[in-house]
Parts: structure tokens; sequence; C-alpha cells
């Protein structure tokens, strides 16, 4: 190898954010005031948005992390949210607590899989049940720029489908007529049956052990004509964790 190449790839290597990253990764050690700042860009419905919040460790408990969560460009004040200690998302569905939401199973090894599978009634107005199925899988290490830096990262992606049954519904519809006779007005009443729906899933996570979250995610939801509904990616701008 000439002397430049060998130059090249030191300087490559030396861009890299971190130690060099080896499977498998263990499930992290955080600490309170372990500091986590993120850019969040959202597109709905072909609506785009951007936001950035800031989230820090308050404190850990056997099985699950404290955070406090802030968006930086909102007046509102930080609030407190409970997740697991591998980072899931869990909240309470039918009366239980279900996970909703687990990029990480430690340890993470290459070829790893894993399914999230949890259903729901009335989860609001428009919908009387909802049942979502998710499956992730670790599929390697791969090198990742985000503002925060250039990192190897553990990468996971899930694919998966959610269905829906829509509640019934009625509607009412008033329209109006003028002419020389006067005005004339018009009741329409629409009945909407229930009836089902479904579309797919695909999440993306970069896990960096030495950073202990994903420093890159996305989440895309696809509605029944296979049409992207919602679009949404974080990725790190900067941190600051205990080792």
């Amino acid at each position: 190898m000439s002397i430049a190449l060998i130059v090249l790839s030191l300087l490559e290597a030396s861009a890299v954010s971190g130690p060099a990253l080896g499977l498998p990764a263990s499930r992290p050690t955080v600490h309170a005031d372990d500091i986590w700042r993120y850019k969040n860009s959202i597109e709905l419905r072909g609506r785009f948005s951007e936001t950035h919040d800031e989230r820090s460790v308050v404190r850990t408990q056997a099985d699950a992390i404290v955070l406090k969560v802030h968006a930086s460009d909102s007046p509102l004040q930080p609030t407190e949210l409970l997740v697991g200690s591998d980072w899931s998302r869990f909240r309470s569905v039918d009366g239980h607590e279900q996970v909703v939401n687990r990029p990480f199973d430690f340890p993470l090894t290459a070829g790893k899989t894993w399914t999230v599978d949890y259903s729901e009634s009335n989860p609001n107005r428009l919908l009387t049940t909802e049942h979502w199925v998710t499956t992730y899988k670790v599929v390697g290490v791969e090198r990742v720029t985000v503002p925060a830096g250039t990192f190897d990262a553990v990468k996971i992606e899930a694919t998966g489908n959610w269905t829906a049954t829509l509640a019934r519904a009625v509607t009412g519809v008033a329209t109006t007529r003028s002419d020389a006779q006067g005005v004339a007005v018009a009741n329409r009443i629409d009945r909407q049956q229930p009836r089902d729906a479904t579309g797919r899933i695909y999440k993306a996570f970069w896990y960096v052990p030495a950073v202990k979250r994903a420093v890159k995610i996305v989440e895309e939801t696809y509605d029944s004509g296979g049409l992207r509904s919602e679009s949404r990616t974080s990725e790190l701008e900067s941190y600051k964790v205990a080792q």
C-alpha cells in the first residue's frame, strides 16, 4: 500500500467518533444527568416540520429510566417520561401495561430478532380496534453521519403491519341554495359503517454503545394504499454521558 493510501486510511479512521464497535452490544448503564439533544424531522401527509429536543436522565430504577424531555423551541415546561431500562416504551393498553416499542433487545447480536405484538380497543374516537405487529432484526454494523458526528453503529431494522377497524360514524351536511324564489336548505345524513383497514410499518435505529442511545431513528407508516402517511427522523445533535 502506498504512503498516500495509508495516510488516507488513517484520516478516515480518525473521523469516526468513539471507539471501534464490536458485537455483542450490552445494555448500557446510564447515569443521572446523561444528556442527548436531537433534531426531529416530521412529514405528515405532505406537511413538513422540524423540532429540537433535549432528553436527560433524572434517575434510574431497577427496570426503568426517568427521562426529562424538553422541546428547545417550545415555551412549554419540560415533561418527565418513564421508559424501560432497555429504552423500550410502554403504556396502559386496555388496563394492562404493555410494551409498544422495543427497538433494542440486549445483548445485541448480529441476526437477532424479536417481535412486539399488541392490540387495543377504542384507541381513539375514530377506531374501535387497533393491532400492531412489528418484528425487529439486528442487521449488522453500519457507519452513519449525523450532526453530532460520524459513528460506527449497530443497525436495527423493523418491519410490520397495522390493522384497524374504523368506528361507525354519522355525519350531517347542510347545503343552501339561493334564487329568485328565496333560500332553500337541504340536509344530508351520511352514515359510515364499520370497516377494516391495514397498512405497513418500517423503522430503523442506529445504536452506538458509547453514546448509550440511537444516534439516528427513522420511523415510517404506510396506509392501506401503500402511500407513506407519516415519516419521522431523529438525529443526534450533541450529547454528554458519563462512562
